[in-house]
């Protein structure tokens, strides 16, 4: 289960404390607007903290791409007990941006902000433990964390909690709650539990077969980038399985695939411009995915 750390950002009001420090100016700021989110953040209001970090990280809003100062003015908002901050920083803190690399920094803070009910450091924590970042690799801490975020809505939490359960890795298999994630994470909008959903429904594995649900769901997921989804839902148009046998819309969802890298695709929609199958003739576009095909192939 590859997983990415993410950072972010909720509507939360925080408290007042004016920052006197010099370190905390910066002529190079000469934006108009940025100055006065610049200002604010210098008067301790918590929200433009966390907008004058996250501008200084993207070097945008008229800040200048600066990790450092990024980092100052994550550890202000941290400091003053905001969550999302202590959840930025502990990334910065992981992955060496704007600060020196330090695991354990990161851990403590994403506990800090977990403690306050944050599910993207919930999340977090979870993959730590999963890979064994800041300590030892703890499968069950990973579930517990994962659960929590679960709970509390985060999509890729209810996903990796949903597989834990459904192979017993770091708590004891149940089927039935693994399935219970897995909807939950699906009806989340994440396309990766709509993609294994959609192949359990179809096939009637563990819940009632139901291949027009099916078909929603991997349109979903293909809508979200995830090339099996749209190779499945291709298929279905071409035999007829489940929804009606529609030429068209096999070529629409093999090309789909195809540009998002599943080779098998990349063949059949050569195939299907070579002979007009769902789509009008083209010698051009039948060579270039057939080029595609090869290379893919050839790897």
């Amino acid at each position: 289960m590859k997983r990415f750390f993410c950072a972010a950002a909720v509507s939360l009001s925080i408290g007042f404390s004016t920052l006197a420090a010099d370190e905390y100016e910066d002529g190079a700021v000469t934006d108009p607007a940025a100055k006065i989110m610049l200002s604010q953040a210098r008067g301790g209001n918590g929200d433009a903290i966390l907008r004058v970090a996250v501008a200084y990280a993207a070097g945008d809003k008229g800040f200048p791409k600066d990790p450092a100062r990024a980092v100052l003015w994550w550890k202000r908002g941290a400091d003053m007990g905001d969550a999302r901050s202590q959840n930025y920083l502990a990334s910065a803190y992981l992955k060496g941006e704007g600060a020196a690399p330090n695991p354990k920094a990161a851990v403590e803070l994403w506990e800090k902000a977990a403690a306050l009910g944050f599910p993207e450091a919930q999340y977090n924590l979870g993959v730590c433990a999963a890979r064994g970042i800041g300590g030892k690799r703890d499968m069950p801490l990973a579930a517990r964390w994962w659960e929590k975020a679960a709970e509390n809505g985060h999509q890729k939490a209810q996903y990796n909690i949903a597989a834990m359960y459904m192979n017993g890795v770091g708590v004891e298999k149940s089927a039935e709650r693994g399935m219970r994630w897995l909807e939950r994470a699906a009806e989340s909008g994440d396309a990766e539990a709509q993609t294994v959903l959609a192949g359990f429904l179809f096939n009637g594995v563990g819940v009632p077969a139901d291949k027009a649900r099916a078909a929603k769901l991997w349109e979903s997921a293909a809508a979200h980038g995830i090339a099996f989804a749209a190779k499945n839902l291709a298929k279905m148009y071409l035999f007829g399985d489940g929804v009606k046998k529609d030429p068209a819309q096999f070529a629409k969802w093999t090309k789909a695939a195809a540009d998002l890298g599943d080779a098998e695709s990349m063949y059949n929609i050569s195939i299907a411009y070579k002979n007009g199958d769902g789509v009008e003739k083209s010698p051009e576009e039948a060579e270039y995915y057939m080029k595609k095909f090869n290379a893919a192939s050839a790897r």
